[in-house]
């Protein structure tokens, strides 16, 4: 199985979390248990009490069972003011933010979001970055979670929207809407560069070595490899499907090919075309030809656009494709199995987990199975472990001690 944006099992009993540092994993004598291998971390917003409001949500990470039987829950901090010093990461309403990846050798998931208190008064997309500072984070396989501010320029009054870590975790590109202020920036460990404004505002992600965006109406690659520097420009551009709205992209490497040579795309625009897929047909992945191979309906999963904001993915050993998603209203996530290696895609998407009233599924990633983590780790053992708390109690993760783990998640995975 080749990953290209999956996760792996994290994280978390926080003591504090400041700007521009780390915080390490906290054990004490709360029960931790691993992530599974082949679950589901879905990206939630909203504690499943309040409604979601654009001025601001707490983030949730669900672990669920394949069959969609829910694991377990945690939060991130949510209780934060850039101007203070100290940083959350919180998300509100709109629909196009809220997409996670993880790194290119497994090792960081990272975020995106804004640092404000949860329902404040003022729209956190609407806000000025010197106010509501844009944030991107990781989190290790070690359990470390890293809050960076992209200070009072990025994104101004507009939203970010996605997240990409560098192997090492010393670097995190953002996406977000263009602008004077937008396009992509990266932050070098608390040094936030804006690369370019035009040249990314959907989502960003990196395959082969190489960083690329959704340009909303394309994806492109930019810059040379995953470059650090201002003034980048686009490289080249992939595919530009008409009529999309294009949000999370994967590469899968098929036929035991050694780059990638076909491209999974999340269309979110109002057509049946919600999953879009390309394989490569000449030259190198960068700036050869890439070829439609055929588009999916995801049906009526909760939206009536059938559109979907994020997708990810992963190869079978006999070359089938296994792909989850979230449909773009937030109300479900489902999967899609594509037998037809470089060919015409076809299969039917099924929704697996829907929300709960006053929550929104935003983005999915997969836990991998050991032969695939210890791949791309260097056989290196994953220090993985969660706090177990139960679904969306009020329990902040910043206070450990208030996060025991109940007696309902006790019992065996279903």
């Amino acid at each position: 199985m080749k990953i290209r944006s999956l996760t792996f099992a994290f994280i978390l009993g926080l003591s504090a979390v400041s700007a521009h540092g780390q915080t390490d994993l906290v054990e004490g004598a709360n029960s931790i248990t691993p992530f599974q291998p082949g679950d589901l971390l879905v990206e939630q917003i909203g504690n499943g009490t309040a409604a979601v409001t654009s001025n601001g949500a707490p983030i949730f990470l669900d672990e669920f069972n394949p069959n969609g039987t829910l694991v377990q829950s945690f939060m991130l901090p949510d209780v934060g003011n850039g101007t203070s010093g100290n940083l959350a990461i919180i998300e509100g309403s709109a629909g196009s933010d809220a997409l996670m990846t993880i790194s290119s050798n497994g090792q960081y998931i990272a975020f995106s979001g804004y640092s404000a208190n949860v329902g404040g008064s003022t729209s956190i997309t609407s806000a000025a970055s010197s106010s509501i500072p844009r944030v991107v984070g990781t989190l290790s396989v070690n359990g470390n979670l890293n809050i960076e501010s992209l200070g009072s320029s990025a994104y101004g009054a507009n939203n970010i929207r996605s997240a990409y870590s560098s192997n090492d975790g010393s670097q995190i590109w953002a996406a977000g809407a263009n602008g004077t202020t937008g396009g992509i920036w990266v932050d070098n460990g608390g040094s936030p560069t804006q690369l370019g404004a035009g040249v990314g505002n959907g989502s960003v992600n990196a395959a082969g070595g190489q960083l690329f965006s959704s340009n909303k109406a394309s994806i492109v690659a930019i810059g040379s490899g995953e470059p650090t520097t201002a003034g980048q420009t686009i490289n080249s551009t992939l595919i530009t499907p008409s009529g999309g709205n294009l949000g999370q992209f994967f590469f899968v490497d098929q036929n035991g090919s050694p780059t990638p040579n076909v491209l999974y795309v999340a269309n979110n625009a109002a057509n049946t075309s919600a999953i879009l897929k390309y394989s490569l047909t000449s030259g190198n992945f960068i700036t050869g030809t890439w070829t439609a191979d055929g588009c999916i309906s995801i049906g009526g999963l909760g939206n009536a656009t059938n559109g979907t904001l994020d997708i990810t993915g992963y190869e079978h050993p006999n070359g089938n494709v296994t792909i989850y998603g979230t449909a773009s209203s937030g109300s479900a996530v489902f999967d899609f199995l594509d037998s037809t290696d470089m060919g015409t895609v076809s299969g039917t998407a099924t929704s697996i987990i829907t929300a709960p009233s006053n929550e929104l599924f935003r983005s999915v990633v997969v836990v991998p199975e050991p032969a695939e983590t210890a791949a791309l780790l260097g056989g290196g053992m994953l220090a993985f472990a969660c706090w177990r708390r139960r679904r969306k109690s009020q329990a902040n993760l910043l206070n450990p001690s208030a996060s025991a783990m109940p007696d309902d998640l006790k019992s065996d995975r279903a």
